[in-house]
């Protein structure tokens, strides 16, 4: 699996553009560090940690945060750009809370 992950990586460094190739690692990086807070919030009896859910709030604040700063550095990403980028994430963001919620609800329905 790990051997496959490493193949597709490499050649989408070499079969497309950089930018490409930096996307997909991205993409790879994302979906594992998810993977991972499922393991951590299900290992300990469906509950995450403080320092956790620090670093979360952290990583997400400097996911919004990002493409409103980066649009300041290409000159091709108008402000109006940026700050939509930044909006729509932290609405999937607030959705996804939204949707944890809501099913925790569910479960616990007596």
């Amino acid at each position: 699996m790990l051997a496959q992950g490493l193949a597709m990586i490499i050649c989408a460094f070499i079969f497309m553009t950089y930018i490409q190739g930096v996307v997909v690692l991205v993409f790879i990086v994302i979906i594992s560090y998810i993977l991972l807070q499922g393991y951590i919030y299900k290992k300990n009896e469906f509950y995450m940690p403080t320092a956790w859910i620090i670093v979360n709030s952290v990583l997400i604040f400097l996911g919004v945060i990002a493409p409103f700063i980066v649009q300041f550095f290409i000159e091709n990403l108008l402000a109006f750009e940026g700050i939509s980028v930044s909006i729509w994430i932290l609405s999937f963001f607030i959705f996804l809370y939204a949707i944890t919620t809501i099913s925790a609800d569910i479960r616990n329905i007596e």
